[in-house]
């Protein structure tokens, strides 16, 4: 079938069991069991909107994109797929779930069958993605499940998945060394005297090549800042400033061009990663990116970011933000990054919280 996109919406798309076998899945299933006890959950809903990547339930499922997953207090969860059921097929190639249903209309009204058959009547209902829903969905909800109490449960969902489990970080080392790969790849072609567009476009080449499903990229195309590929030429500048974002199996990582050993913006990492130890705020690790920053470069440098979590989602909490409150956790993700503009240098690092300070993962 041909699908009416003007671009390449997903890239290499597999399920690598020897990273992320079934018994991972079945692990998270149950430290998600144990939390529904905690809070009182006879049923837990993920919801995600159709195509649309989604790590909260990717996280449980191994599928990133579209529809609803049940979970009970015991057993396997079930999968609720939106439309006409034709994907199904390659969606059961993708995750380790055996019950995945396709519900051409109403998924509150399958959800609520599920629990009738499982004897869940009443009860309490906890939503992660409630704000995805839409109002049709909602309205739906509240008509097929009005003998449950429907709860919000994000926060604490994502508390139970903020640190990273072992076979997550392998999955992310793996992404890491495909967005190194690019990077040098672009980093290759500029060297030939090639402009930055070019550069562009030989590190996705790169990262496809090495089985990126999906992919983020910006540069110096023009004289100030960085920016997405838009069209080839452009002038060619003194050095290429590029950073790049790949997913493979689900997981992300970055990486970009390297930043001068004892420069401005390797110095702010340094800062960054002794920063990030296990009971900080987020807004501390910012804090220590801005400290001994040129006043000429702090604004831009904080407009562009110096970071967050990153998993199964590119952009996780907590930001990195100045007055983040949020208290990072041992074990936890984070993509570390900084610009500077007068100096034409990124500083970028893929870390694990620990209790005094960061490491950096390697990639595999």
């Amino acid at each position: 079938m041909i699908a009416m996109i003007p671009v390449l919406e997903r890239g290499y798309t597999f399920w690598d069991r020897s990273k992320l076998p079934s018994d991972e899945f079945e692990e998270r299933t149950r430290t998600a069991q144990a939390m529904m006890a905690e809070q009182g959950l006879d049923a837990l809903l993920i919801w995600s909107q159709s195509y649309h990547s989604n790590g909260d339930l990717a996280w449980l499922s191994g599928w990133p994109m579209g529809g609803g997953l049940v979970v009970r207090r015991e057993g396997e969860p079930t999968m609720f797929s939106p439309g006409g059921g034709r994907e199904l097929y390659f969606q059961r190639m993708q995750t380790w779930l055996n019950d995945i249903r396709s519900v051409p209309g109403s998924v509150a009204k399958a959800i609520a069958s599920l629990l009738s058959e499982n004897g869940i009547s009443g009860g309490r209902i906890g939503i992660v993605g409630r704000a995805l829903m839409g109002a049709g969905n909602l309205r739906d909800m509240a008509d097929h499940l009005s003998g449950f109490s429907l709860e919000e449960v994000g926060h604490a969902y994502t508390a139970m998945r903020a640190a990273k489990r072992p076979r997550e970080l392998l999955a992310a080392s793996t992404s890491l060394a495909i967005a190194e790969a690019a990077v040098r790849a672009g980093q290759e072609v500029f060297d030939s005297g090639a402009g930055s567009a070019e550069a562009m476009i030989a590190a996705e080449r790169a990262a496809r090549l090495a089985g990126a499903r999906d992919w983020r990229c910006l540069a110096n195309i023009t004289g100030r800042g960085l920016r997405p590929f838009e069209r080839l030429g452009g002038e060619r500048q003194e050095k290429l400033v590029l950073w790049v974002a790949v997913d493979q199996s689900g997981y992300w990582a970055q990486a970009s061009t390297p930043a001068a050993t004892g420069g401005a913006a390797a110095s702010a990492m340094t800062r960054m990663m002794a920063a990030a130890k296990a009971g900080a705020r987020a807004g501390d690790v910012a804090d220590a990116a801005l400290t001994g920053l040129p006043e000429c470069d702090a604004e831009l440098a904080l407009s562009y970011g110096f970071g967050s979590g990153i998993g199964l989602d590119l952009e996780e909490a907590p930001l990195l933000v100045p007055g983040n409150d949020t208290i990072l956790v041992e074990g936890g993700l984070l993509a570390l990054r900084i610009f500077l503009d007068s100096t034409s240098e990124m500083a970028t690092a893929m870390v694990v919280v620990g209790t005094e300070g960061a490491r950096g993962i390697s990639a595999s």
